[in-house]
Order: C-alpha cells, then sequence, then structure tokens
C-alpha cells in the first residue's frame, strides 16, 4: 500500500464518487485517519457539492471554520475542536440540520449518531509519533459501520469501507462475519481443571472427559485439529486419547 497518509488523500476525491452514488442525498457520516484529514476532507466537500438541506438558523461556535461549512449542511468533529461545539454538532445532526459529517474514529464510541451513509475513508489510524499508523481493528470497523441505518427514517443502511487491496479480504470477512473465532482454553486447561476439581465437578478422568466434550475447545478441536496440534483424525478414539493426555498433565 505505501504510504498511509498518502494513500488515505488519494481517496478524498473518490469520496465525492461515493457521495453522489449511495447518499441520496441523505445524511452521511464519513470516518477520517487524523483530525487533519476530517477537516480537510470537510471543506474539500463543501468546496466542490452543492448542499442538499435547508439553510438552518444561526448557531454560534467558537470555531470560525465550522461557523461557515455548518451554515451550508456541512462540519466536522474531533477532540481537537471546543467541547460546546462537539455538542452543537451532535445535535444539529441527530436533527437533521447537518447533511454531511466528518469525524474521526472517537465518534464510534461515543454518541450514538445514525445516518442513511457511513463511509470509512481509509482504515489505518495515525497513533501518535511513537506508533504511527495501525490497522483499524475488526471490531473497530464494524463499530463503525454499524451506524448505517436510521431507525424511523430509512428503511435501509449503507456502508462503504475504502481500504487498500491488500485489506480488502481482512474487512469483508469482519463484514460478512466469517472470521472464525478460536478456544483460547488450551493454555489455561492446567487452571481450568483444578477449577472444576476443587469444585467437584470433576472428580476422575471420566469426569475431565466428560467436561472437556461439553466445551467451546472440544468443538474446535474436531473442527480444527491442526490449530491445536492434533493430526487431522476422524477417528473419535484418537482425539478422547488426546484429551486424556491433556487432563494427565
Amino acid at each position: 500500500m505505501g504510504n498511509p497518509f498518502l494513500f488515505e488523500k488519494s481517496l478524498d476525491d473518490k469520496v465525492i464518487d461515493v457521495l453522489n452514488r449511495f447518499s441520496d442525498k441523505k445524511q452521511t457520516l464519513i470516518f477520517c485517519a487524523t483530525k487533519k484529514t476530517t477537516e480537510a476532507l470537510c471543506k474539500l466537500l463543501a468546496s466542490n457539492m452543492k448542499p442538499q438541506l435547508k439553510p438552518i438558523g444561526f448557531n454560534k461556535f467558537y470555531d470560525e471554520n465550522l461557523q461557515s461549512l455548518v451554515s451550508k449542511g456541512f462540519a466536522y468533529h474531533h477532540a481537537g475542536i471546543p467541547p460546546d461545539d462537539r455538542s452543537l454538532i451532535e445535535e444539529l445532526f441527530i436533527k437533521g440540520d447537518i447533511q454531511i459529517l466528518c469525524a474521526t474514529s472517537t465518534l464510534a464510541h461515543g454518541v450514538n449518531l445514525p445516518a442513511h451513509l457511513v463511509i470509512v475513508k481509509g482504515t489505518n489510524q495515525w497513533r501518535g509519533g511513537s506508533k504511527g499508523y495501525e490497522k483499524l481493528s475488526r471490531s473497530m470497523v464494524t463499530q463503525m459501520i454499524g451506524r448505517a441505518g436510521r431507525p424511523g427514517f430509512d428503511d435501509k443502511g449503507i456502508a462503504v469501507i475504502m481500504t487498500s487491496k491488500d485489506d480488502k479480504y481482512f474487512y469483508e470477512n469482519a463484514v460478512n462475519q466469517n472470521e472464525v473465532v478460536e478456544s483460547n482454553i488450551l493454555g489455561y486447561l492446567t487452571e481450568a481443571l483444578c477449577a472444576e476439581i476443587t469444585q467437584t465437578v470433576i472428580e476422575d478422568i471420566s469426569d475431565a472427559i466428560s467436561w472437556l466434550k461439553n466445551t467451546f475447545f472440544y468443538i474446535r478441536v474436531r473442527k480444527n485439529p491442526e490449530k491445536y496440534g492434533f493430526l487431522i483424525s476422524q477417528n473419535i478414539q484418537e482425539l478422547e486419547e488426546k484429551l486424556k493426555e491433556l487432563c494427565m498433565k
């Protein structure tokens, strides 16, 4: 992918195409990587797109740039603007007075601001000079795109994730919920067994085998034995012998 900053910058013009194609002139929430890119994109969109909302009444912002942008139906939201301005932006967006809101990922953790269209502009987030850019987690992206769809206003929502070819399948799996969850109990099996023994749930090897057969670990071992260090085998007896060995450790 090269330089994450340059890659995200290259997406600016593509955002306009996405808006024209999917927004249906309804409210849109765009997540950006940094405070600066959030403001820059908002100004770019306001300069190149006609506002689709009716002019709203006068609102006093400490941030003079916001004062001008909001009058056109655009706004940005990040931790660097005054708290009163952030609160007012949230209020106006909920009321429907702001059509396009550009924000950093911190908004995904805060107040619930649903929109018809959600755009994730780039999937790398700036973590400061010591860390640089880091890939957004699947859970974070899922939380972002979960804002698409406004109950009572829309019967559907649209989410667009703009990412590199290298990361395409990583986020497709997250959206389609294709990520396989594996068990981590193997690393704590001794402690888990001891806990069950002290509670008299397990009193002998037979009890231990029965207990293990009712765990998620047992299910995943049968589905994906190589993941847990077992050879592929259809013979359940072999699997039970392996489990007995684990219980004896």
